[in-house]
């Protein structure tokens, strides 16, 4: 999947150029990727709870920049 591309795995850099930046954008561009190798039904779904994921991971880095 996409999405481990985005992972450093074993301290790897990802595998993609696109997935380099540590950002909320190479991340949902990661799952993006990722999702085009799915049924149409299921990529419906998991896009559908992508923007909720996101969200969360922004309010996380929005608390965590807080302290």
């Amino acid at each position: 999947m996409a999405i481990l591309a985005f992972l450093p795995i074993g301290g790897n850099r990802p595998t993609h150029p696109e997935f380099e930046p540590r950002t909320l954008w190479s991340l949902t561009n990661a799952f993006t990727s990722a999702f085009k190798d799915l049924e149409p039904l299921p990529q419906f779904q998991a896009t559908a709870k992508l923007a909720g994921f996101l969200r969360a991971v922004q309010i996380g880095r929005d608390q965590r920049d807080e302290a």
